[in-house]
């Protein structure tokens, strides 16, 4: 595993708290803006969810959950997405530090995204694999450096298990 040495704040850096969820809302509207086409929505949203019904703990994979995953429900925008909300600069250099963290993700995903306030992270920080979302100071979300698309396997009945779990909460 390779060391990701620590690095100050980014100048520039926004001076308004930018939490979690105003980054998820600005995801929703901007990236992944909902379409109805007669009764079927364009994208599933599923926040906090997990790769598995499993509380085992740490080292497992099923115990780790995806901050917002998305799954396109239409022919023209058809897969799974899996996005890392950052909000703090060393958050994101644990993630770097710790890419077992992600690997569920990116195993249920065939796009991975980090997604930051404005000025957070360099591009250059990213691993490959990653999309890198950007929300502005003016609450935009946008999509500053784009990733390939990678083949996933379908989804196991462990993750399947836990979305159904997810979608029986009220």
């Amino acid at each position: 595993m390779s060391e990701v040495p620590e690095t100050p704040e980014l100048p520039g850096s926004p001076a308004p708290k930018v939490t979690s969820r105003s980054i998820l809302d600005a995801i929703r509207k901007h990236i992944f803006p909902q379409e109805l086409n007669g009764q079927s929505m364009k994208w599933a949203f599923v926040e906090e969810m997990r790769a598995g019904p499993s509380f085992a703990g740490y080292g497992s994979e099923d115990g780790r959950s995806i901050d917002l995953w998305v799954m396109g429900c239409w022919q023209s925008c058809w897969g799974p997405r899996a996005i890392e909300v950052k909000v703090s600069r060393t958050d994101f250099r644990r993630e770097l530090r710790e890419p077992a963290k992600r690997a569920a993700a990116l195993r249920l995903s065939e796009r991975f995204y980090f997604a930051t306030p404005s000025g957070l992270v360099k591009a250059s920080e990213l691993p490959s694999e990653a999309v890198f979302i950007e929300v502005r100071p003016d609450g935009k979300a946008v999509i500053s450096v784009p990733a390939p698309r990678r083949e996933c396997p379908p989804p196991d009945w462990r993750f399947v298990a836990s979305l159904a779990r997810k979608a029986q909460r009220p």
